[in-house]
């Protein structure tokens, strides 16, 4: 049965929320309030630790927004739920924290990061979505990930993130997006660089591709050449 996907039609989402980095950090409770209170669907990553847990987060080393330098999947909750993000009072929420935050207020967009463990974070993952009485769609890089998610949740609304680099990934992703049955995708998420391609272009006619990350001010400059936006202040 064809999956509705109507309503991502020019959806516009918050890149790790609202968040300027100095007063509200990334991926921070905050940062959703502050999209939640704007009615602006929301982008967020999650990462999966030692224990299990599942955190909202971006890096795969938490340096840059707490100043410990340690690998995230490394660590423990009990490690981490200690740290604050950047110079303020936030800290690492969990997964199921923001779920209960959002709670179907806006359209959530969930960054599925890489790990080696990815079977066992989408066996974590599953009971918190299927329980969760709102809309989501899912997004990876990880091909490991998308195919996954297809043979146990097929219901769900599943993007591949792309990054134009070099010609042999950008040749591996093609290869995968063209063997339709392999991963099913329902849209691509793509960045500035290379959007204007032809391959992604003809795409188009098919799934929906979105854009990442675009300044807020710019979304009009994409009009034509995306059919979602994720961006900044």
């Amino acid at each position: 049965m064809k999956r509705n996907t109507s309503y991502l039609k020019n959806m516009t989402f918050a890149h790790r929320g609202i968040h300027d980095n100095t007063i509200i950090p990334e991926n921070s409770k905050e940062a959703f309030q502050k999209a939640i209170e704007e009615n602006c669907a929301i982008e967020l990553d999650i990462q999966y630790l030692k224990d299990n847990t599942i955190v909202v987060f971006h890096d795969d080393n938490l340096k840059r927004m707490t100043g410990k330098d340690a690998q995230i999947q490394n660590e423990t909750y009990q490690d981490i739920k200690k740290l604050h993000l950047l110079n303020t009072t936030s800290k690492i929420p969990t997964f199921e924290e923001v779920l209960k935050q959002v709670n179907g207020k806006v359209l959530l967009n969930i960054e599925i990061k890489k790990t080696e463990r990815y079977q066992e974070l989408l066996e974590q993952l599953f009971p918190l979505l299927d329980a969760y009485h709102g809309k989501f769609i899912v997004q990876s890089f990880d091909f490991r990930i998308l195919r996954y998610l297809k043979k146990k949740r097929s219901n769900y609304i599943r993007g591949l993130l792309v990054k134009e680099q070099d010609k042999l990934s950008m040749h591996f992703v093609n290869f995968f997006l063209t063997r339709s049955n392999y991963l099913k995708v329902d849209f691509i998420s793509h960045s500035r660089k290379g959007l204007t391609s032809k391959g992604i272009q003809k795409r188009r006619k098919k799934k929906f591709v979105f854009v990442w990350t675009i300044k807020e001010q710019d979304i009009f400059k994409y009009k034509d050449l995306a059919d979602g936006f994720i961006f900044e202040k």
